[in-house]
Parts: C-alpha cells; structure tokens; sequence
C-alpha cells in the first residue's frame, strides 16, 4: 500500500511503514497532491484511526508502543543573519542530501532536517537518531553551522 505523510515527517515512519509493507510518499503543503495529507494532519482522524487499530487488534496502546522503533529528536530555531537562499546551497551540495522543502542530510547515524522559517530570517533544526547523543550532536552542530 502507500501512505502520504507531510515531508518534515520524522523518518523513523519509512521503517515502520517497510515493515508492515508501506511505501511512504512525503509531500509537501505546495504539493499537487496534497489533499492526500488529510488524514495524517488531523489530530482528531489519527487519534480516532489509532483507537479503531486498538480495537480490532485487541492491542493496547502500550503494546503498540513496543513495536515502534526506538528514536530520538531534537528541534532548535537558529535565526541567522546571512541570506537563507545562500545558506541552503551551501547546505545542500554533498553526500547524502535531499533538498526538497528544506535540506535533508542523513549522516553518522541520523538525519538532519533544515527549513527555513517563511516570516522570519530563521531556520528550524531538526535531528533523529536511534539514540539521544546522536540527535543532540547532529543538531549541535548544525546549529553552530548556520550561525556561523
């Protein structure tokens, strides 16, 4: 099956949706196709979705829980002062990176998210790692890197 998810989504869903035989498709909010984003942006469907789940599989939300894999995330604004088109080029030139919405970096472990902020000279920072040490240094040290 497929599954439309936002693009900023956390990429630990790209396991979870393999393991159970997904593809996952990550849209944007500009997307043509983002009518498709319903159901996973609406708290209300995903908690009624969940409960529906729990229903069927006589699970309880604790045993669901155990089959998540384990990540960890950490989010920091960074303003900056320099041009934020110039910061996205040079953020998004190397190995192992995507720029769609934002630059998506996936190094030592984990993944780094970077999008810059629409009404202000600010960028959102996000990195996951299967561990916190990881995500805290990933986004550390991107962090660092657009304030510079």
């Amino acid at each position: 099956g497929k599954v439309f998810i936002p693009y900023d989504f956390p990429i630990t869903i790209d396991s979870i949706a393999k393991n159970y035989g997904f593809e996952c498709y990550r849209l944007t909010f500009e997307d043509i196709n983002r009518e498709k984003l319903f159901y996973m942006t609406d708290t209300y469907y995903r908690a009624l979705y969940l409960l529906l789940y729990m229903s069927q599989n006589h699970a309880t939300f604790g045993e669901i829980a155990k089959k998540l894999p384990v990540f960890t995330s950490r989010r920091r604004e960074i303003e900056v002062s320099a041009n934020k088109a110039t910061i996205m080029t040079s953020l998004s030139s190397g190995e192992g990176r995507e720029l769609v919405e934002g630059v998506k970096i996936r190094e030592n472990g984990g993944t780094v998210l970077i999008i810059p902020q629409k009404t202000k000279n600010a960028f959102s920072v996000c990195a996951e790692s299967a561990d916190a040490e990881t995500a805290a240094e990933l986004c550390d040290f991107y962090a660092k890197k657009l304030k510079k």
